[in-house]
This record gives C-alpha cells, sequence and structure tokens, in this order.
C-alpha cells in the first residue's frame, strides 16, 4: 500500500503544485525519501486543509481533488500504522488526541485561506 502510494504521488506531483503550498510539497518529498516511514500530524493537517481551500476555489473538481487526495492519505495511513503498530492503546489515543489538537491549532490557517479564495 505504502509503496504504491509513493509512487503515485511522484506521478501527481505537478498537479500537487496548484493545491499544495511549496513547503509542503517539499516536505512531502523529504517524507517519502526517508528510509522510515514518517508524516508528521502538522504536515498531514496542512495537506488536509490545503485539499478543503481547493475545493472551495472550484477550479479542479472534487473528484479530480479527492484522486490526488487518495496517495496522500495512503501514505498518511501507512506511515502512521508503521508508528503505532507496537504501541499501546493508550500511546496511540494520545498520538490520536494530539492530532485532534493540530488541527484545532492550524484551523486559523484554513479560515485565512477559505477566505482569501472567495
Amino acid at each position: 500500500m505504502a509503496e504504491q502510494a509513493r509512487q503515485d504521488i511522484v506521478e501527481i506531483r505537478p498537479l500537487l503544485d496548484g493545491v499544495l503550498d511549496a513547503n509542503v510539497l517539499a516536505r512531502v518529498a523529504d517524507d517519502m525519501s526517508a528510509p522510515a516511514f514518517r508524516f508528521d500530524d502538522e504536515l498531514w493537517v496542512r495537506i488536509v486543509y490545503a485539499f478543503a481551500a481547493a475545493t472551495h476555489r472550484g477550479p479542479t473538481g472534487i473528484e479530480h481533488l479527492a484522486g490526488m487526495f487518495v496517495p496522500l492519505y495512503l501514505w498518511r495511513a501507512a506511515a502512521f500504522m508503521a508508528q503505532t503498530a507496537l504501541e499501546a492503546d493508550g500511546t496511540v489515543q494520545a498520538r490520536l488526541d494530539s492530532l485532534c489538537q493540530t488541527f484545532q491549532r492550524l484551523k486559523p490557517a484554513l479560515v485565512v485561506s477559505w477566505q482569501a479564495e472567495v
């Protein structure tokens, strides 16, 4: 799953330029080239919010954006599973709670992006 996601992300990278900030895209490339799976919460939230804002802009269809989002989601899922496979339930729950906090912390960036695109 992870290897296919990696290949798909490489293939759609030119399309991702229209959705993701250059810094976010560079971080995705760095994470994909690392020997171990990694995909931190802040990067993931920035990707989700960028895609949410892109749906609001409207020039790219939602189905097309969803197709571009899937490999990123699969990469994130693979990284999360690799990180948590041997962790206790409480530790995994703490990771999920941290992810929720990151979504809350970065929500103002989504609001600014959403309003700027109108």
